[in-house]
């Protein structure tokens, strides 16, 4: 047997040792993750087969079958699947490989390019005007359908983990936080902290463990979300005037500059685990036309940049823990178009390129280790940008589409 998924459908491929009688089939879905089983299908009516017609031969057979809605689109499944004759016995059973649904979810957003950002299912989004957004894709908040989260004074710089929400007020001198389940009940976001920020686009974090962070001046500060009233803790400096700033849990990447002692503009990247003692690690050093727009995204100890040196901008790595390359910078997929925009989570990289959405997994998982377009277009020809991740979801937008798929 084969079993392979095929958008929201999966088509079931039985070839058999000898002729049977097969009327129906028992299909059990195993998530790999928490063990939880979900009964697909049982009796007759999978098959739509004549009288004549039931009796399977020793030739392949395919079949189409449709997952259900309460399966967990991005899940490993393994499935389970008992043959049944006219009179209701298994007569065999046999279990698939593993499994993933590669369907594409999607939901329209009020125009594009809006910035977002993204935690599991969770979407969260706003033009840094109004209010934000959230939307979860497999429906546990709200019945998937979005809502708004109570912002005070408006949200301009933001972040999302598990189901904590958290920004900066449009004076930049706010930060709050609140959780979805409790905006939904009404309740108003908490404080968190009042300073004279010097802020940019995702120069607020949050980590898992509900950690805040953010940039006042050239020093990046934080507080646990659950000690609101605590005085903020200086977590490092910045070293240069921090233009970008991302984390993930406790590792930070930066874009900084500053003018050297020849009077010119510097761009760097720098790299801090705050769990480890020491000076931030610089990681790359370049020109304004090098590094203005590289963007950079950590995950642990792996850092990955635009970077222009070549007249082309292409996305480079470097694992600072060694374990990938060495600890050696490379470029994680040369190409002669330009790469914009890189993601990263555990080993897998997503980038723009050629206006469309390309990624590679560095641990050699996915694809065999080699480069591949995420996914069509809806509409050939359309552009895709801004590529998220998070677990084995990637998500991009598309014309005024946000789109995700689990790998």
């Amino acid at each position: 047997s084969q079993l392979q998924s095929v958008g929201t459908e999966v088509q079931l491929t039985i070839e058999l040792e000898k002729p049977m009688n097969i009327r129906g089939v028992t299909m059990t879905a195993v998530l790999r993750e928490n063990n939880l089983s979900y009964t697909i299908k049982q009796n007759t009516s999978l098959f739509s087969f004549k009288e004549q017609d039931v009796r399977l031969s020793n030739k392949e057979q395919p079949f189409l079958i449709t997952l259900p809605a309460t399966l967990p689109w991005n899940a490993p499944l393994t499935f389970t699947i008992d043959l049944l004759n006219n009179v209701g016995q298994v007569v065999d059973t046999f279990t698939t490989r593993e499994i993933l649904n590669d369907s594409v979810r999607e939901f329209t957003m009020e125009s594009a390019p809006i910035p977002y950002e993204v935690s599991g299912d969770l979407v969260l989004w706003g033009d840094g005007f109004g209010p934000l957004k959230v939307q979860d894709l497999n429906g546990a908040f709200n019945n998937g359908n979005p809502f708004t989260i109570p912002t005070t004074n408006g949200a301009v710089y933001n972040d999302i983990a598990d189901s904590t929400v958290v920004w900066t007020a449009s004076n930049l001198t706010d930060i709050y936080a609140v959780d979805i389940r409790d905006a939904l009940a009404g309740a108003q976001p908490t404080l968190i902290q009042t300073t004279p920020i010097w802020a940019h686009k995702d120069m607020v974090q949050i980590s898992s463990d509900h950690f805040i962070s953010w940039v006042d001046r050239v020093d990046v500060y934080g507080k646990p979300l659950a000690s609101p009233q605590a005085v903020q803790s200086l977590l490092f400096s910045a070293v240069s005037n921090p233009s970008y700033l991302n984390s993930s849990e406790s590792s930070y990447t930066w874009l900084g500059y500053r003018v050297n002692e020849f009077n010119e503009l510097v761009y760097e990247i720098y790299y801090k685990d705050v769990k480890k003692v020491g000076d931030p690690i610089l990681v790359i050093k370049g020109t304004e036309k090098q590094l203005s727009y590289s963007r950079p995204q950590v995950f642990g100890s792996l850092v990955v940049w635009n970077d222009a040196r070549s007249g082309q901008t292409q996305i480079y790595a470097q694992d600072l823990s060694g374990n990938i390359k060495g600890g050696v910078e490379f470029l994680v997929s040369p190409s002669g178009n330009n790469q914009n925009n890189p993601a990263v989570f555990n080993n897998l990289v997503a980038w723009t390129e050629a206006n469309l959405i390309y990624a590679k997994d560095l641990s050699g998982q996915i694809n065999s280790g080699e480069r591949f377009a995420v996914h069509p277009p809806k509409v050939e020809g359309d552009r895709q940008y801004s590529p998220r991740i998070h677990d084995n979801i990637i998500y991009w937008q598309e014309r005024n589409l946000l789109r995700a798929k689990a790998f």
